[in-house]
């Protein structure tokens, strides 16, 4: 029954692939809900090369989208916000249901190794919706690490995403 779980869940014990592509995709695409429900843990990768970005343009390099019935907005991103003059490095900012996770200067180019993980700690039928621990990681080093008491309300979860191109996952981890 181990194996014949690991093929049909994508992963050992609780883990499994939600989405694996190496394509871009630049409109909402659709992906099996990321409930927020206690307890629950996730992972959001992205493994490329960072684009260049002109002075105060924006690339997404991942977005998560979610809500309530039809009204879907940003509830995480990897966002490449492109510099304020000649020579500046564009800026990193990696969120999640609205605080900044991590936020740093990338050079356009680089190859990057890219991680979101973040566990719902509680969830609320009134605001603060949910309580998450999230870390981010680049290149395998933890980076930042932050406690956020979310105002936004992902409703049936996270059904959407968007990604520039390079290998994207999100799995579930439990």
């Amino acid at each position: 029954m181990g194996m014949m779980r690991q093929l049909l869940m994508g992963g050992s014990g609780g883990e499994r692939t939600l989405v694996s592509t190496t394509d871009p995709h630049t409109s909402a695409t659709s992906m099996p809900a990321m409930a927020m429900r206690g307890g629950a843990s996730y992972s959001v990768s992205w493994t490329g090369t960072l684009p260049s970005v002109g002075s105060y343009s924006t690339a997404y390099v991942f977005e998560l989208l979610g809500g309530v019935g039809s009204t879907v907005s940003s509830m995480c991103s990897a966002a490449l916000r492109g510099g304020s003059g000649f020579g500046a490095h564009p800026t990193l900012s990696v969120t999640l249901f609205g605080p900044t996770v991590y936020s740093g200067q990338l050079s356009p180019g680089a190859s990057v190794a890219l991680e979101l993980r973040f566990t719902v700690n509680a969830v609320s039928d009134t605001s603060p919706y949910y309580t998450l621990t999230a870390e981010c990681y680049v290149d395998g080093v933890r980076k930042g690490g932050v406690t956020i008491k979310s105002t936004k309300n992902a409703g049936s979860g996270l059904r959407y995403y968007r990604n520039l191109a390079g290998t994207f996952i999100v799995k579930k981890l439990s």
